[in-house]
């Protein structure tokens, strides 16, 4: 049973600077896994909290805590795989109670017909959370319920936050692992920030390709009448496309090859004409 539990309010903490993308990236994949703890709430089987641990290892976690009589066996150990030393050093509490007031707490659920009224919580993506996270540089405890009946109401009322995972509504309950294997990857995600993604062409660019492009159409002998459409329909490709750099390069090269070759392969029949 759950003894009663208190209302957590962690002390705020200073944000990092975001003017450096490349900092702000470095110090949240060093410090992620120091700042949050994965939560076992009660549970139940040996495989589950096996897979758990080698879930943490292949996303970068190290901190795992269990709630209740947990005794940890050789399936376990055996699905742990090289999450092996995580179970070993993993923590052992009596309920949420124990965990630190400092952290800030999220409840996870994979049922994600739950209402806000009935929670008393509004539901956040996993997207959300994870930039909640990045955001800032406060420590988090991520709660996985039981097996069988997942978080407590009780329990979910003291959290900070309320994520859900979004599924078939015919069946929409993940198992324990694989619903923690869904939220820790999308951690990885989010430790790239958009702004550090490869850089795209402008318009400038495909204005560029359509131009070179249709001078090769033209150069092939292609009906001059039919290039126009054809430059058109080019120009949408490469719009939905979204091209990156490398590969506007790359086309690029091909084009000119191309051109070159027909204008080669031109001036040859010219002068056998001759």
């Amino acid at each position: 049973m759950v003894g009663k539990l208190t209302s957590r309010r962690p002390a705020s903490r200073t944000l990092p600077s975001r003017s450096d993308p490349a900092r702000a990236t470095e110090d949240f994949n060093s410090d992620l896994a120091g700042r949050v703890e994965v939560v076992l709430v009660e549970p139940k089987y040996q495989g589950n909290i096996g897979a758990v641990a080698r879930v943490m290892k292949n996303t970068g976690f190290t901190r795992l805590t269990m709630t209740g009589n947990v005794v940890i066996g050789d399936e376990a150990q055996i699905r742990s795989m090289g999450g092996r030393k995580i179970l070993d050093e993993s923590r052992h509490i009596s309920s949420i109670n124990d965990l630190d007031p400092d952290c800030y707490l999220v409840a996870t659920s994979s049922v994600s017909t739950i209402t806000g009224r009935r929670y008393r919580r509004i539901p956040i993506s996993v997207e959300e959370l994870w930039e909640k996270i990045r955001s800032d540089r406060n420590r988090y405890c991520i709660l996985f319920g039981r097996e069988d009946d997942g978080l407590l109401n009780e329990e979910i009322e003291v959290c900070h936050y309320f994520v859900t995972l979004r599924g078939n509504p015919d069946y929409p309950v993940y198992n324990l692992s694989h619903a923690a294997a869904i939220i820790l990857y999308k951690s990885l995600e989010a430790a790239v920030p958009a702004d550090s993604a490869e850089e795209t062409i402008s318009g400038e660019d495909a204005d560029r390709m359509v131009e070179l492009a249709a001078k090769a159409l033209i150069s092939s002998g292609y009906p001059e009448h039919k290039v126009e459409n054809s430059m058109v329909m080019m120009r949408r490709i490469i719009s939905r496309a979204d091209l990156r750099k490398k590969e506007y390069f790359k086309l690029m090269g091909i084009i000119k090859v191309l051109s070159s070759s027909v204008r080669n392969e031109s001036r040859g029949k010219g002068s056998q004409r001759r």
